[in-house]
C-alpha cells in the first residue's frame, strides 16, 4: 500500500490531469455511442490543456515573480502529454462516428480536419519526448528544436477551429488572438535582447 501511495504521490498531477481521458476512453470501449458527447469534451480539455502550456512562458515574461506560473512551468511536459491524450481520443472519437479506419481515412483530407490531424501528428513526437529519458538521449539542443515543432501544432488547431466554423471559430479567436499577441511580443523582446 505504502509502494501505491508513493508512486501517487510522484506522479499526482500526471495522474490528475489524464483520469479523465481514460475514463472517456474506457466509456468508449464500453459504449461507442459515446463519442458525441466526449468528441467536445475531448476536444476542449485538449485546447484548455494546449493554451495554457503555450502561455507559461510568454505570462512569465510578464509577471516574473508569479508563483502560479513558476509552478505550472515545473510541469510543463505533463501538460503537453495530457493535452495529446485528449487530443488522440477526440480522434478516437471522429473514428467511432465515420464507423471504421477506412471510412475515417478518406476524411484526412477534407479542409476541417486536416490541419487537426497535422496538429496531432506533431504531438505524437512530442508527447512520447516529453519525459528524462528522451531529454538526456536526445540532449537538450535537439529535445528543444523537436518541441519547437509545437507551434506547427498550434497553427494547425487554430485553423482547424476557425474552418469549423460557427462558435468554434469566435471560441478559436477568443483563445488565439491574446496568446498569439503575447507569443509575438515575447519574440520581439526576444530579438531586442540579441542585439
Amino acid at each position: 500500500m505504502s509502494y501505491l501511495k508513493s508512486i501517487f504521490k510522484k506522479n499526482k498531477n500526471w495522474i490528475l490531469l489524464n483520469i479523465p481521458a481514460f475514463i472517456f476512453v474506457s466509456l468508449l470501449i464500453k459504449d461507442p455511442k459515446f463519442w458525441k458527447p466526449l468528441t467536445s469534451w475531448t476536444a476542449y480539455s485538449a485546447l484548455t490543456l494546449f493554451i495554457i502550456l503555450l502561455l507559461i512562458n510568454p505570462l512569465r515574461i510578464h509577471f516574473p515573480t508569479s508563483k502560479i506560473l513558476r509552478e505550472l512551468n515545473k510541469h510543463r511536459r505533463i501538460i503537453g502529454v495530457a493535452s495529446f491524450n485528449y487530443a488522440l481520443t477526440h480522434f478516437i472519437c471522429f473514428a467511432i462516428k465515420k464507423g471504421s479506419i477506412v471510412a475515417t481515412l478518406k476524411w484526412m483530407f477534407h479542409p476541417v480536419i486536416l490541419p487537426g490531424l497535422v496538429a496531432l501528428l506533431v504531438f505524437i513526437p512530442l508527447a512520447l519526448t516529453s519525459n528524462k529519458f528522451a531529454l538526456k538521449k536526445m540532449k537538450f539542443s535537439k529535445w528543444k528544436k523537436l518541441h519547437n515543432k509545437v507551434y506547427i501544432a498550434e497553427w494547425g488547431i487554430f485553423i482547424h477551429m476557425i474552418i469549423r466554423g460557427g462558435k468554434t471559430t469566435i471560441f478559436a479567436l477568443l483563445l488565439f488572438i491574446p496568446l498569439f499577441t503575447l507569443q509575438f511580443i515575447r519574440r520581439k523582446n526576444r530579438k531586442k535582447k540579441q542585439k
